[in-house]
Parts: structure tokens; sequence; C-alpha cells
């Protein structure tokens, strides 16, 4: 890798690791409930939480489109800023309003994910796309990871309270930022600049043209939207994607707060937590089995319904013994075996809508199959922990996940009994 280019790498993987470095999240539910915010475990998540999500829902699309149109690198910037405002506002502020701001701008951090991880191609040579993928990749999961055995470690043997980890997270998140600083703004983009900033962009649109560019980049999306979606394939893999990964954003978002109920009812404190070291097991062990995929066996084209069905059948029967339980041990056991089988089959799903799809559109997908999935659970929070909806418990909250997966399982499963009984001969339309 040249020169130029192994610095643009080094920089994203230290982005990519210091904004992943958030000790506070594994207690996050710990800090706003305790003495420091002292807001109610009713309040956090029938209100404070379901702001985040609905905050990211909204400005997902925006991203998505200011990210190829402004040429990636000031959305980049604007998103490690929100993530320095988000944890300044939870780290010093101490009203209410201020929780919820945070929750806005946290939702501005989650958007930009998507500048950070399509940036590295517009700035590199396609030669080095799976290597930088792979390394970005890492440093995310080993971000995540440490960052949680330095939490547990902290809180289980320093005496640390869970408001000094909120100091280090914003430590982190503004190197995270120095570092979006220094990266190269992208000459062109997928889309709506396309070619190089040379003589002729800066000579400008032909005459009566000055619309161009916007109306040529929209053409474009929609092209490749109708490629990827008209794929009967990549449908199926996408639809369950955005499903699961919903679950997955419910469980990682609220798992905190069913952990933080449980030990009110055995009357216990947060040191009897090990939130931290669920949350780097589970990190560690997806990202181990999303490495191993790359030496699986292919034909999924003829496993894939059964594979899902299976998936989620087993995440509905997790989630529904961490309804029940009154064991904080059986509850995290259940919440590493979900991350860990999540990444193994997600990590089958990219891989197979990416093998389907046209050259540089796979940022387009991942955008609106988010999208979708915040869309669900959007739909999941107003009306299952919303005062305007049903307000349910937490553990009744976990119920109606584990039911939502095992509708969707059993969903996939039929598809694979009637495609292995009636239709052995039918094949998928893919994109080439």
């Amino acid at each position: 890798m040249p020169g130029e280019q192994a610095r643009i790498a080094l920089l994203l993987c230290l982005v990519g690791f210091l904004k992943e470095f958030r000790p506070s999240k594994p207690f996050g539910v710990a800090y706003m409930t305790g003495p420091v915010l002292n807001i109610s475990t009713t309040q956090v998540d029938e209100v404070v939480l379901p702001m985040r999500t609905y905050s990211y829902m909204s400005l997902l699309v925006v991203s998505l489109l200011l990210t190829d149109f402004l040429r990636y690198k000031p959305v980049l910037v604007v998103g490690a800023l929100a993530g320095v405002s988000t944890y300044s506002l939870l780290t010093f502020g101490r009203k209410f309003e201020l929780v919820i701001l945070a929750q806005c701008t946290h939702g501005i951090f989650m958007a930009s994910e998507v500048a950070y991880s399509t940036y590295m191609y517009t700035r590199l040579d396609k030669a080095h796309y799976q290597k930088i993928t792979s390394l970005t990749r890492t440093a995310l999961l080993l971000g995540r990871a440490l960052s949680g055995f330095l939490a547990q470690a902290l809180i289980s043997t320093t005496g640390a309270r869970p408001y000094h980890l909120f100091y280090i997270t914003l430590a982190c998140e503004v190197g995270a930022a120095a570092c979006a600083c220094l990266l190269p703004r992208a000459a062109r983009s997928l889309y709506f600049n396309r070619r190089s900033s040379g003589a002729a962009t800066k000579a400008g649109p032909p005459p009566g043209r000055t619309s161009g560019p916007c109306s040529e980049g929209l053409r474009l999306l929609w092209a490749d939207f109708q490629a990827a979606f008209t794929s009967s394939y990549v449908l199926k893999w996408s639809m369950w994607w955005a499903f699961t990964m919903c679950g997955f954003f419910q469980l990682t978002t609220y798992c905190k707060v069913l952990w933080k109920v449980m030990t009110q009812e055995t009357n216990e404190t947060y040191t009897s937590l090990y939130n931290g070291v669920a949350e780097a097991l589970g990190t560690t062990a997806g990202a181990v089995v999303s490495l191993s995929c790359g030496w699986l066996g292919g034909g999924w084209y003829q496993r894939a319904d059964l594979l899902l069905g299976v998936c989620s059948l087993l995440h509905g029967f997790l989630l529904y013994v961490s309804s029940i339980t009154s064991s904080l041990t059986s509850s995290y056991i259940c919440y590493v075996a979900f991350v860990v089988s999540y990444h193994l089959v997600i990590t089958i799903a990219t891989s197979e809508v990416a093998r389907n799809i046209t050259d540089d559109s796979y940022g387009l997908v991942f955008g609106v199959n988010t999208f979708l999935a915040l869309v669900i659970q959007s739909v999941i929070a107003m009306a299952v922990q919303s005062p305007a909806g049903l307000a349910l418990p937490v553990r009744a909250q976990f119920a109606v996940y584990a039911g939502y997966h095992t509708v969707l399982g059993l969903v996939y499963t039929i598809i694979a009994f009637f495609t292995a009984l009636f239709m052995k001969d039918y094949k998928y339309t893919v994109t080439c």
C-alpha cells in the first residue's frame, strides 16, 4: 500500500478504534439511574433510549445523501464532533433535558457511520478494499472489546463509579474527532461527484445544466436501488438483515435496562453487574466468528432459508430465556450467544448481498437496510415501550422480542420447507 494510502488507512483505523472505545457504554443505564442523574429506570426505558432510536432513524437518510454529496469528510467530522457533544452532555449535564439532547446528538453520531464505512472506497485503490475493510472492522471491534474489559476492571477492582467511565469515553471521542479532521477530503463520490476534482469540475457544469450533478446522482442512486432490490435473492437476505438488525438494536440498547431491573429485584448494586465482560466477550467472539466466515463453504443459495430460519428461532429462544430468568449469569450467556450468532449470520448475509449487487452500491444497500431496521425498531418502541402505547415492563418487552424473532424464524423455515419440497429447480434471480 503506497505511503499516502497507508496514512489514510492508519487514520481510519484510529478514528474507528477511538470512537468505539466507550467504556461508559456497558454501564450507561446504571449511570443515568444512579445518584448523579437520578433518572428512573422507567424514564430511561420509555423516554430516553427510544429518543436515540427516533433521532438515528430521522437522520440516516439525510446522512446517506449528504455523505455522498459533500464527499464524505464533512459528514465524518460532524459525526465525530457529535460524539464529543453527546458525551460532554452526559458527563457534565445534570438536567433531564440535557440527557434527551444527548440522545439527539447520539443519533447524528450513529448516522454518520455510513460516511466512515464508505469513505475508504473513495480514497483507496480497489486492490486494497478487502485489506482495509478487514483492518477497519478489526479496529472497531477491538475498541469495543477493550473498552468493555477496561470498564469491568475499573468497576470491579478499583472502586470506580459509572460516571468516571464517561470521562474516559469523552477523551477518546475528542481523539477520534482530531483524527477525523486530519483525513483528506474525497476527490470524488459514488453518485453526485463521480469525476475527480480536476479542471472539468472547476469549470462548472455546462450552461443550462446547473442541476445536472444532482439529477444524475439521483438517477444513479435509483438505478443501483432497482438493480439491488429487484433481485429476489438480495431482497430475501436484505429483509432478514433489516428485521434481525432491528432485534439486535433492541437487545443491545435495552439489555442494560433488563440487567438493572434484575439487580433491583435482588436488592443488589451496580457492582454486581458484569456488563463490561458480557459486552467484551460478545464483541470478541463475534469478531472471531466473523473472521471464520471466510473459511466456510459456499452453497448458500440452497441453504439460505433454513440458516436464516434456524438462527431466528435460536434468537427467539435466547430472548425468551432472558425474559424469565432471575440469574444475571444466564442472561449474560444468552446475550453473548445472541451476539455471536448474529455476527456469524450477518457476515454471511453481507457477503451474499455484496457479491450480488453492482460495484460501489454496498453503501446504498447498507443504508437502506439499516433505515428499514430503524423504522421497524421505532414502531416497536412506540407500540411496546412508549407511554402512548402498551408501556410494558422490560421483562414483558423481551418476551415480545422473543415472539418477534420466533415468527421471523417460522416464516423462513416454512419457506425453506416448501422450497425443498415443491421448488427443487427454482433459482433466485441474482445480479451479477
